[in-house]
């Protein structure tokens, strides 16, 4: 077939649109591809050259634009310029730009309540599309810092005293070469007053035995009854005390890290920072990310995490791992309890220039594979006016999850070891939540019928064991290694009252005398668990031995046992 040239012509005419329109999208986006490569470059670069090691409480722009602003005033900073902390109120890095070839990335210099006539501090690199906002408090920002500078015990053992005087009580000792933080000294130098884990707690240290890294005259003059810090005294530099709030990527590029907030402790010292309400005695790199009225998040990209939420409770993220916290809506502070511990992903951290931090990292670590829970179900009716009781077995350190589907509108409150109401089961049916133990005493719950009719209920918990508890005696067993396990019961004594435990199993040993068994019992409740816990050795005796016991106070009270050599054991016990 024969095209004449208008026809032809036409042809071209028709084609040529498109052309036009697909070959600059290939261009564009291969541009784009090399503009994010060159920032992301440029920004790592000036990490380690013009902004590497900021003094204690600057910032160092890497790459801009950077907002900061102060009580008055709000200024735009640019690339290789260098900022004071300490009357700024927030820092901004500006989002990954490619068109328009910006992206914020900032250095600071955090002291983090270290003594200030050292250069150690803690490194934040703050990375585009996220702002760091200071939540000190004005006492905290106006009061010097607590920490004042580092000693050094240059005797074979050095006496910490709760009061400045060879009279006072011991609280412990130091030995040569013990590195501590001095945080006062009595007018005639004689003392200091240091750092002591207990921040109630006043301890002093005889000065004669102890090398200082700074000029007497840089240490404040203290009472001799002047009590401990308070938690609130180490919290006085700049940022210190923070809120993050980050945004989404805004633009597609594989080089740059997610907006966020890389921190990395010294090798030596007490690192102390709260970011979005959470406290953390820093002594490994963390990774952080904070959506407004969404997520907190925290990755441990080193080793394990230790934290403080605003609850007071104590927390670890293990190396590998990641944790979230729901946001209040402005993304100032947490709103609950931690959401649900996950393994680290290794796709949101790949970009991250940790070869580069100070202490360099080579390599992200291996994410947990798996968090180490098992699954247990309970189910069954559930009848109003009769409410059931049942406790979970479980492990401290091990985020551990509920999960509760019912027909009955039932409650669900928590009897031991915290006396809290959980929350009502809402969402047709459905309710779902998660706890982090700080100690491997079993919860006990109570869970009734929120309605006047009759409904089934299923309960799936990621732990080892569920139990109901029944009034009159509850009978389990388990196979037990010898001195390496434990089998254990709830049980709700009154006072006065005897009682007679009993374990009994095909466990024995061949020698005369020698316990078969240890039982130990102890109050459930934590804070009130003034009773020192009661441990019995029980023989042979058929097999089987039990004591006799009374009950010194009412209440509930955990009874384990575990074998010397291995076997089945049995314990019986009582339950409300």
């Amino acid at each position: 077939m024969r095209f004449s040239g208008r026809y032809l012509a036409l042809a071209l005419i028709l084609l040529l649109p498109g052309i036009l329109l697909t070959a600059p999208q290939y261009d564009t986006h291969a541009q784009e591809t090399e503009t994010c490569q060159a920032l992301v470059a440029e920004a790592f670069t000036a990490l380690t050259t013009i902004c590497a090691q900021p003094a204690r409480n600057e910032g160092c722009v890497a790459l801009g634009p950077v907002a900061v602003t102060g009580e008055e005033t709000s200024q735009t900073v640019a690339a290789g310029e260098r900022f004071a902390l300490e009357t700024l109120r927030a820092i901004e890095a500006a989002p990954l730009d490619i068109r328009a070839g910006t992206w914020g990335v900032v250095a600071l210099g955090e002291g983090a309540g270290l003594p200030v006539n050292t250069r150690e501090q803690v490194t934040l690199w703050l990375f585009g599309g996220a702002e760091l906002v200071d939540s000190r408090t004005e006492e905290q920002r106006h009061a010097p810092p607590a920490a004042t500078c580092y000693g050094t015990v240059v005797t074979d053992t050095l006496n910490m005293r709760a009061f400045p005087s060879t009279n006072g009580t011991v609280l412990g000792t130091l030995s040569r070469g013990d590195r501590i933080i001095i945080t006062g000294r009595l007018a005639d130098t004689s003392w200091w007053r240091i750092d002591y884990p207990d921040p109630a707690q006043a301890a002093w240290l005889f000065s004669g035995y102890v090398r200082t890294d700074c000029q007497i005259v840089e240490i404040p003059v203290v009472q001799r009854d002047a009590p401990g810090l308070s938690t609130e005294d180490w919290y006085r530099d700049p940022f210190q005390v923070a809120a993050l709030r980050t945004q989404p990527l805004s633009a597609s590029c594989i080089d740059a890290p997610p907006p966020g907030l890389l921190l990395q402790p010294p090798d030596t010292g007490r690192s102390r920072i709260t970011l979005n309400g959470v406290s953390f005695e820093l002594t490994s790199s963390l990774y952080a990310q904070a959506d407004a009225g969404q997520e907190l998040l925290l990755q441990a990209i080193e080793g394990a995490i230790v934290l403080t939420p605003p609850d007071g409770s104590t927390l670890e993220i293990p190396a590998g791992s990641q944790l979230r916290f729901p946001l209040s809506p402005d993304g100032m502070t947490v709103s609950g309890p931690p959401l649900k511990l996950e393994p680290l992903n290794l796709d949101e951290l790949r970009a991250l220039p940790l070869e580069r931090l100070p202490h360099p990292l080579e390599a992200l670590p291996r994410p947990v594979i798996e968090i180490p829970v098992e699954e247990s179900t309970l189910s069954g009716d559930l009848v109003p006016g009769d409410p059931l009781t049942f406790y979970i077995d479980q492990r401290a350190g091990v985020m551990h999850e509920i999960t509760l589907d019912s027909d009955a509108f039932p409650v669900l409150s928590i009897l031991a070891p915290d006396a809290e109401v959980v929350r009502p089961l809402i969402n047709q049916g459905h309710l779902s939540f998660s706890y982090w133990p700080t100690s491997d005493q079993p919860h006990l719950f109570r869970l009734e019928a929120g309605s006047a009719r009759r409904g089934s209920y299923t309960l799936r918990t990621s732990t080892r064991d569920i139990r109901l508890c029944r009034p009159g005696g509850n009978s389990q067993s388990r196979t037990l290694p010898g001195g390496e396990d434990h089998a254990g019961n709830i049980w709700f004594g009154r006072e006065g009252e005897v009682v007679r435990l009993a374990v009994a199993g095909d466990v024995s040993t061949s020698a005369a005398n020698i316990p078969n068994w240890r039982l130990r019992i102890a109050e459930m409740f934590l804070e009130n668990a003034t009773l020192p816990p009661v441990e019995f050795d029980l023989l042979e005796g058929h097999n089987a031995d039990a004591i006799t016991w009374e009950v010194p106070r009412t209440g509930y009270y955990w009874i384990e046992v575990w074998t010397v050599a291995g076997g089945t054991t049995t314990v019986t016990s009582q339950c409300p």
